[in-house]
């Protein structure tokens, strides 16, 4: 993606939630003011192609040493074979493509296309003056559109979607996660005494798992009941050593 298609991303995204006719003309308007604007700047320009892109090509230009083009002997001039007695690369003007594919990919003139240039001493389009040669024309408003006998489109019935509005977009495949957000990862939950998963302790069967020692009678306990009084009990355990004591003390004897 190039810089003016960045920076037409960026002006258009005022324009993305209007509606359909009052959208375009956003972005017709757009367009207008910025073939204008660079229409002015070009006056002041005297090169043939755009500033930056010459940065690129001037330094294209000094990589072309050691390179040497040589020609396939076609009637257009435009099949040449470059190296460096290293590497060898194809080149084939009228095409406008590189065996390297810079020029395929960016459209840039790389080292060996600039190298079958002078060899063939041609000069390069200014397709710079080109690119704002058009215009857009003035369109009326709709005051003055064409009245058609068709069913006035309405628009349709807004409802509110169910859950919570969505406000990120769709992250792509390739692109690299936000350092700064937590991810959240959710952990396996077993049950301590087993180490299975999916029950808990009332619902375990005393399975056991690999490295977990289980009793017996597996995880279930007893559910023993104590009463007041009854057997078992501090109380009752009091009252019988009692009992055995006073059985056992010696009776007095008469005289």
């Amino acid at each position: 993606m190039n810089n003016m298609c960045e920076a037409f991303n960026r002006e258009i995204l005022e324009h993305m939630k209007k509606p359909i006719i009052t959208l375009l003309e956003g972005i017709k308007h757009y367009i207008t003011k910025r073939m204008a604007s660079q229409k002015e700047l070009l006056h002041g320009y005297t090169g043939s192609i755009c500033p930056k892109i010459q940065l690129v090509i001037e330094k294209n230009k000094k990589q072309t040493q050691g390179w040497s083009p040589t020609w396939h002997g076609d009637d257009d001039l435009s099949i040449f074979g470059v190296t460096n007695d290293i590497e060898t690369y194809f080149v084939y003007l009228n095409k406008e493509a590189c065996s390297c594919r810079k020029w395929d990919l960016s459209g840039i003139t790389c080292c060996h296309v600039i190298a079958c240039i002078w060899n063939i001493k041609k000069q390069p389009k200014s397709t710079f003056m080109d690119t704002y040669s058009n215009i857009m024309y003035p369109t009326n408003g709709p005051q003055l559109w064409p009245i058609d006998d068709l069913n006035t489109m309405t628009p349709s019935v807004m409802r509110r979607a169910t859950g919570r509005l969505k406000k990120h977009r769709n992250n792509m495949n390739d692109e690299p996660t936000n350092p700064h957000i937590l991810q959240t990862r959710f952990s396996t939950v077993t049950y301590a005494k087993c180490g299975a998963m999916r029950h808990n302790k009332r619902s375990c069967k005393g399975k056991k798992a690999a490295g977990k020692a289980i009793p017996k009678d597996g995880n279930k306990s007893k559910n023993t009941k104590k009463v007041k009084g009854g057997k078992g009990t501090k109380k009752s355990k009091e009252k019988q050593t009692e009992i055995t004591q006073s059985s056992q003390a010696p009776q007095p004897t008469q005289e």
